[in-house]
């Protein structure tokens, strides 16, 4: 496991270099920021073009020497005896539909000081904003609820469910690497740097593909995998199509004040060199529904690529069977938007 991570951030140090400015895939935003108006109405429009956007320095930082339950409780209202679900990468690779544990929040502090642990908490409720209060400016789910209440009437439509927006808060000891996958609400999503450092790789494709070329790619280098799901990328190179011949990759580095939006869908890959905490929050943006159709294929075909994917498999089967059918949404059968209809992580 150890050697295999290993590999893994050696070929994403050889293959996906930092990126330090702006390029067709990702744009920097660095002060001086224009109005709050102006740069939501920039953000949107990147995200509306599939590209992500980093925001440096976009708050002040408030560093502290280490994450203790002292600052977890006063800072975030997240109290040492609140029962998490944490994540170990061992037992994912064992169990992929049940990676899950629970424990206190003070256990999981304590285990920081621990080499052997290398655990993550993805989904920590966070009472205030997921992002910096001014994105709460951008349409989210309930502008985009508001917007599509009269197409979609619960029951006959769409579940509300389905629009629930998500502030969350993450959690990682150091060494922790998530391998590339793509989170499965197949939303928008902002990440905020609070504590400690990220190296966030970015995907994007090289070139802009038809349908069918995406379609023909995922189903040739997914086959590769369908006998043996550990496998990893180095024990199939060479038989078949290689995922830098149709992507690129990016690698972010985020610390404590940066920000950065990510397109709908978009498939990426996160080691922590080091302890932190991350905040956000996943939100609708209508104009950029599109992009997910990758995503809702991924999962149809693959769906452990989907983050968090404790499931019981009665609801996986289903969730999968909906996607591969594309049944309707709505009574109307007209189809608005394309997204994951794997249930909500």
């Amino acid at each position: 496991m150890v050697c295999q991570v290993s590999d893994m951030v050696s070929r994403h140090a050889r293959e996906d270099l930092i990126l330090l400015d702006s390029n067709d895939h990702v744009v920097f935003l660095r002060p001086p920021f224009p109005d709050d108006a102006t740069l939501i109405e920039t953000i949107v429009d990147h995200l509306a073009h599939n590209r992500g956007i980093k925001l440096e320095g976009l708050q002040e930082p408030e560093i502290v020497e280490s994450l203790t339950c002292d600052y977890m409780s006063k800072r975030w209202n997240v109290h040492p005896k609140r029962r998490v679900d944490v994540h170990d990468g061992g037992v994912v690779n064992k169990r992929c539909l049940h990676p899950r544990s629970e424990m206190f929040q003070w256990q999981f502090i304590e285990g920081l000081s621990d080499p052997k642990w290398s655990d993550k908490v993805l989904d920590i409720p966070m009472s205030q904003w997921g992002g910096p209060p001014l994105f709460g400016l951008i349409n989210d789910e309930c502008d985009a609820w508001n917007n599509t209440s009269q197409e979609y009437s619960w029951p006959t439509g769409m579940s509300r469910e389905q629009w629930s927006d998500m502030n969350w808060g993450a959690e990682h000891h150091a060494a922790v690497y998530t391998k590339h996958h793509h989170d499965g609400q197949g939303k928008n999503m902002v990440i905020v740097a609070e504590q400690g450092c990220k190296l966030w790789t970015a995907y994007s494709p090289v070139r802009p593909y038809t349908r069918r070329e995406v379609q023909e790619y995922y189903n040739g280098t997914l086959e590769l995998y369908v006998n043996d799901l550990s496998s990893s990328e180095e024990d199939v190179e060479g038989e078949g199509p290689q995922r830098l011949d149709y992507a690129v990759g990016y690698t972010l580095l985020m610390l404590p004040g940066d920000c950065y939006f990510q397109p709908a869908g978009a498939i990426h890959a996160v080691y922590t060199p080091e302890a932190s905490f991350t905040r956000g929050s996943s939100f609708w943006s209508l104009s950029t529904m599109h992009q997910v159709e990758p995503a809702r294929l991924y999962d149809a075909t693959y769906g452990n690529l989907a983050t968090n994917t404790d499931r019981n498999p009665v609801q996986v089967y289903k969730a999968l069977v909906c996607m591969m059918l594309n049944l309707p949404t709505n009574p109307e059968r007209r189809v608005h938007f394309s997204r994951s209809r794997l249930p909500s992580d």
